[in-house]
């Protein structure tokens, strides 16, 4: 398996729970109330979160029907390792209306950390809804399938994202390690090879599709596949040269070997 994506995945989640920190609604607050939010967002953009804490606790007790203060409450307790906490304040802020990108991704991020990963589904599957022209989102669905075995899905999930952005590389990817798990091994070596061309072009890739062609028999491919990992990242060890080797005597081309 092909394991960019978790990586990519979790920055994505990162940066969207991130994304509405900096903004809020302060019609209706009196200019006091206005000041101590955006002075709790300066805080948090400081990294005082227990500063933002504080000073947003003490508002929310005013102003309870706020939903900016459990929204911004969730990154801080977050932030300060109050996982339970973190969580009842973004549930908090959609039940008070915020059912945004922002507050579903800080979530996710927690039910992740929690290692409740339905949990995390479930808020991943309203992010396809809500943010429905970002394959990300089904990306990282299809992912989370994925790691609790639910493969098939998975793969309903990555044939979508293809279907609707069939120049997303990253799509073809993870569809490839899906297949690949699922012990599909030609298929799989096809959608690698579909990533391949449309830009995803690591040395990993490559060795995991020579991989994959050498269980399909296919030793003359698989040892190309090895040339272009060699290519794009020379191996001080050997390591390829030696299996290319073994492969060419496997095919019957010793004297090339």
């Amino acid at each position: 398996m092909i394991r960019s994506l978790r990586t990519l995945a979790a920055a994505l989640v990162a940066a969207v729970a991130l994304s509405g920190v900096a903004s809020s609604q302060t019609e209706g607050l009196t200019p006091d109330q206005a000041r101590r939010l955006e002075r709790a967002q300066a805080d948090q953009r400081d990294g005082r979160h227990g500063d933002a804490v504080r000073a947003l606790e003490a508002l929310g007790e005013e102003r309870p029907d706020l939903a900016d203060v459990p929204r911004l409450l969730a990154f801080s307790y977050h932030e300060l390792g109050r996982t339970d906490d973190a969580r009842a304040a973004a549930v908090r802020a959609i039940g008070l209306g915020r059912l945004t990108s922002d507050v579903l991704a800080r979530l996710v991020q927690i039910d992740r950390g929690r290692g409740d990963v339905l949990a995390a589904l479930d808020a991943v599957r309203l992010l396809t809804v809500l943010d429905a022209g970002d394959p990300s989102w089904r990306r990282y669905a299809a992912e989370l399938l994925a790691e609790t075995g639910l493969l098939s899905a998975a793969e309903s999930i990555y044939r979508q994202a293809v279907s609707i952005s069939p120049a997303d590389a990253q799509s073809w990817l993870g569809l490839g390690n899906v297949l690949a798990s699922s012990g599909r091994v030609r298929s799989a070596a096809s959608a690698y090879e579909t990533a391949w061309i449309l830009g995803e072009r690591t040395a990993t890739l490559a060795e995991g599709i020579a991989a994959l062609e050498q269980r399909d028999g296919d030793l003359a491919s698989s040892g190309r596949w090895l040339e272009h990992a060699e290519t794009l990242e020379s191996d001080a060890s050997g390591r390829r040269a030696l299996r290319r080797a073994r492969l060419l005597a496997g095919g019957g081309r010793e004297a090339d070997a």
